[in-house]
């Protein structure tokens, strides 16, 4: 009999020692679980595919770039994620004024046409750049890397050098490594930092 009385009394008090035991949902901004932190914040949250991206989602738009997630599950959140330049609200240095004032407008550690944003992006004229037939085939070292002519991976989408432009919307959507540099669409920088290309957003 004493026993029987004794289960009860010791359940319930490990209910009360154990506090709350509502699990912690991962997508809710609340916090289920009471520790004080919410949804990715929380440890809990750790494996959940709302924290950690495992679903696949790309991390390249407005609302991924700016949810606190790890979207696409590489390890970096919003705009620590290189994907993220792409986006206004990340990518601050993605014009000529931009690019040229001396400050590291994005927070990532380069400057000016020393980040992609600037350098790979077609659209802008203040970096120097080796991406046309004649810049391709002068001998020169026209964007100061070190390398020249179809040595350098900027003319790979020139003729001359046995590719084809990759940073227009077309080239950019065609499932096509067009200037045969080993990345194809979105994944190439010249798709991703060039600012007139939309399919990549």
């Amino acid at each position: 009999m004493r026993t029987s009385l004794l289960h009860p009394l010791l359940f319930a008090l490990a209910g009360c020692l154990g506090g709350d035991t509502a699990a912690e949902l991962c997508d809710d901004d609340y916090d289920n679980d009471g520790d004080g932190l919410v949804d990715c914040e929380d440890d809990d949250c750790s494996d959940d595919a709302a924290c950690t991206g495992v679903d696949g989602e790309a991390e390249n738009t407005e609302e991924t770039c700016s949810d606190g997630i790890d979207n696409d599950g590489d390890g970096h959140i919003d705009c620590d994620d290189w994907d993220c330049d792409v986006t206004e609200v990340c990518s601050q240095e993605n014009t000529d004024a931009a690019c040229s004032d001396g400050i590291d407008n994005d927070d990532n550690g380069y400057t000016d046409c020393g980040d992609w944003a600037c350098s790979y992006n077609h659209d802008l004229g203040v970096c120097p750049h080796e991406w046309t037939e004649a810049e391709c085939t002068d001998g020169e070292d026209n964007n100061e890397n070190g390398w020249t002519d179809c040595d350098d991976y900027s003319c790979s989408g020139t003729k001359a050098c046995g590719g084809a432009p990759e940073y227009t919307d077309t080239a950019c959507s065609d499932e096509i490594d067009n200037d045969n540099d080993g990345y194809v669409d979105c994944n190439d920088f010249d798709c991703a930092y060039t600012t007139s290309v939309t399919v990549c957003d």
